[in-house]
């Protein structure tokens, strides 16, 4: 393969052999994601600037800058991939915030010496 290997690991991992960057593929990763998203390679009908398009055909950035929304748009996607991309339930997994996680420690400490200060006070 031209553009380097990406194999899929159980457990929704992708491994990406260091050759893709030393060809210019900087949209690689970016592309890899989208498929542990659920996403496929899209019509071939698809321009050649959408993230998804194979990479034999699909355009080349020079930069990284050429795979965000504000530089050359080589991350386009179709309003499908889209939407399974919205439904995967990984991305809508809600992440607790520091501070939840804190005051919940500290609640079962505080739990905790309630409850030592109990059983020393029944001997």
């Amino acid at each position: 393969d031209a553009f380097g290997e990406a194999n899929a690991i159980p457990g929704n991992k992708v491994v990406i052999d260091q050759v893709v960057f030393t060809v210019g593929r900087l949209d690689t990763i970016a592309h890899e994601v989208g498929h542990l998203l659920g996403l496929r390679h899209d019509d071939p009908g698809v321009e050649t600037d959408f993230l998804m398009r194979s990479g034999d055909d699909r355009m080349t950035p020079t930069t990284i800058d050429d795979i965000t929304p504000d530089g050359a748009a080589l991350d386009k996607l179709t309003a499908a991939q889209i939407a399974t991309a919205l439904a995967d339930p990984k991305v809508l997994t809600a992440v607790p915030e520091p501070a939840t996680f804190a005051t919940m420690l500290c609640g079962l400490g505080v739990l905790g010496l309630v409850l030592r200060r109990r059983k020393g006070s029944r001997v």
